[in-house]
């Protein structure tokens, strides 16, 4: 593909989770073909970062990256970092001038206030907890665990982008019936209602949600709604509809969809739970659980027609219609992927291709979506080291 004058160009970042060889993460920096679909490799970034999450604010055309670790640099612990980095609208170059702790451990999701003077950061932490022995008054000694904190974080932006100091730290609480994943909170993902009135947050490890607004006299969160979702479920992403007030939110450790109505203060009202599973396949709970199906993303077509889900496991998309009129879904599609472990997916400007992000196969699948909502490989997957998150960036 060659760079005309004049012409809009389309960029799509990369980002690389938890690769296995030095130099294999970071963002990989492609221009996008809005005709073909096809990707043309431009050069690797901002390397040494596990990119748990991308947002790009493209009215400053800054990106916002979520280094996805435990450890902060030259310690044991701390957690991971938020990055922003300035985005080049002609040659699609990244130049990082801002990094700061994420004040939690593992960063999942970073979402922008309307405003774009704030932004929120959530934290899955890990499934271990640290084990302490004590002492009580009468000499007995007892067994104590603590997990880390489970945070989402609210930090202050500075006039040209960059990641302040936080403003407020919310602490969650809770947990689930899984024994093996749902001891302590797993914040997932949080996403601004499109008209942004608040935040919706998913936690996997309690089965709950969370619709948080900002106070910003204070500077602070304010809970607006706790939802308990379905035990045992463990909520992964969410979307809302771009124009109607419905909420769509997928699940990890259940083969279910849920649609909700919402209203601007964070109410949110159970339409339907649909299935996920192609049709005649089941969960055996008794495989590996990275043998299960699970659901990675969740995205809504631009038009506002179609849902997608990604489901592991069995390396699967299902489609569904969205009713206008109540936003129920009927499923339209369920189709086999051509690469293994969708992690996460994004359309192009203007909906005609899909891109999904295959972590374990090591590539990146190039769908083109048809006028009734279903999609279709078109064979112009690129290979990369571990790809994690898509961004599409047209300046």
């Amino acid at each position: 593909m060659i760079d005309l004058p004049g012409t809009k160009k389309t960029f799509v970042y990369i980002g690389n989770w938890r690769a296995k060889s030095p130099g294999e993460n970071g963002f990989d920096i492609f221009q996008f073909n809005e005709d073909t679909g096809e990707l043309k490799y431009k050069k690797h970034a901002v390397d040494g970062v596990s990119v748990g999450a991308a947002y790009i604010d493209t009215k400053n055309n800054i990106l916002y990256a979520a280094n996805e670790q435990t450890s902060l640099p030259g310690r044991v612990g701390g957690g991971g970092q938020v990055l922003a980095v300035r985005l080049d609208p002609e040659s699609g170059e990244m130049t990082e001038f801002s990094r700061t702790p994420s004040y939690g451990v593992d960063p999942t999701y970073i979402a922008l206030d309307p405003s774009g003077r704030y932004m929120l950061v959530t934290h899955h932490v890990g499934y271990m907890p640290v084990t302490k022995i004590g002492r009580d008054p009468y000499g007995k000694y007892h067994i104590h665990t603590e997990f880390d904190d489970t945070t989402t974080v609210l930090f202050r932006l500075s006039e040209n982008g960059a990641v302040g100091e936080p403003c407020d730290v919310w602490k969650h609480i809770g947990h689930g019936p899984l024994m093996n994943t749902q001891a302590n909170p797993h914040i997932h993902s949080t996403v601004l209602s499109p008209k942004g009135e608040f935040f919706a947050e998913c936690d996997k490890g309690s089965d709950r949600i969370y619709c948080f607004r900002i106070d910003y006299e204070a500077e602070r969160l304010v809970l607006l709604n706790d939802y308990q979702s379905v035990p045992g479920s463990s909520p992964r992403h969410s979307c809302f509809h771009p124009t109607l007030p419905y909420w769509y939110m997928n699940n990890e450790s259940m083969t279910i969809l849920r649609a909700f109505r919402y209203d601007k203060d964070g109410k949110i009202d159970h339409i339907c739970t649909v299935e996920t599973l192609p049709e005649g396949c089941k969960d055996d709970p008794t495989l590996d659980k990275n043998q299960r199906p699970r659901q990675s993303d969740i995205q809504i077509h631009p038009s506002g027609k179609y849902l997608y889900t990604l489901i592991r496991g069995i390396n699967c998309l299902s489609a569904y219609a969205i009713d206008p009129s109540d936003g129920a879904l009927e499923k339209i599609q369920s189709v086999e992927l051509d690469g293994k472990g969708p992690r996460a997916c994004a359309f192009s400007p203007d909906g005609r291709f899909m891109l999904i992000t295959a972590a374990e196969s090591g590539e990146i699948l190039v769908w083109a979506v048809a006028e009734d909502g279903k999609v279709a490989p078109t064979g112009k997957n690129t290979s990369r080291p571990s790809p994690g998150t898509v961004a599409f960036f047209q300046p």
